[in-house]
């Protein structure tokens, strides 16, 4: 499997190559230079994603570490070095969102997930039923099906705030809510 191709000049290419391999002959000079244009293209490629400034430069060191540790894996055959870079752009700003979700979820109070269950007037035995069966998710699961059945947010929507497509956020909760009804505490609730 290669790359995504990028539309990178054939010059600029070969430049990249002849630098990483004077990098991995131990020229400091190219590791120098390879390192400017590395974090050049990450950049560009992190600002894209909507992320603050502060953030973008987190991502790019972080990423600039990542693509140093594993520049030997480059291979010219199955694409451009830039669309190899735009990899690991992409993967950061993934992580960087999951971490983000996580760390929201795990600020939510116990009572505020309580809320939706006093609005459709369920009885404390049956509450804490269901409570149950919602923590048995994962937190992303939660976080999604609190963002469309609390929050009233279409796919398209979650999916603009997290770093999945709508296809996936569908086919997440879906399986969610599948998983729910499944639960032996909720088929208590329905009985």
């Amino acid at each position: 499997m290669g790359y995504a191709r990028s539309p990178v000049p054939v010059r600029e290419e070969v430049e990249f190559v002849g630098l990483i391999a004077d990098y991995q002959q131990g020229n400091l000079q190219a590791g120098e230079a390879l390192q400017t244009s590395v974090r050049s293209i990450l950049t560009k490629r992190i600002k894209r994603c909507d992320v603050t400034a502060q953030e973008a430069e987190e991502l790019v060191q972080e990423s600039i570490l990542q693509v140093f540790a594993r520049l030997n894996e480059y291979s010219e055959e199955k694409g451009t070095f830039e669309a190899w870079l735009s990899g690991f752009a992409i993967n950061a700003v993934r992580a960087h969102r999951r971490r983000t979700a996580r760390m929201r979820t795990r600020s939510v109070t116990v009572d505020d997930s309580f809320e939706l269950s006093y609005e459709i007037n369920v009885s404390d035995s049956d509450q804490e039923l269901l409570s149950e069966a919602i923590n048995s998710l994962d937190v992303l699961d939660r976080e999604l099906l609190h963002m469309r059945f609390s929050l009233g947010m279409s796919s398209d929507e979650i999916a603009a705030r997290s770093d999945l497509n709508a296809p996936q956020v569908r086919k997440r909760i879906s399986r969610a809510v599948e998983r729910l009804r499944r639960h032996p505490s909720v088929r208590q609730v329905l009985v």
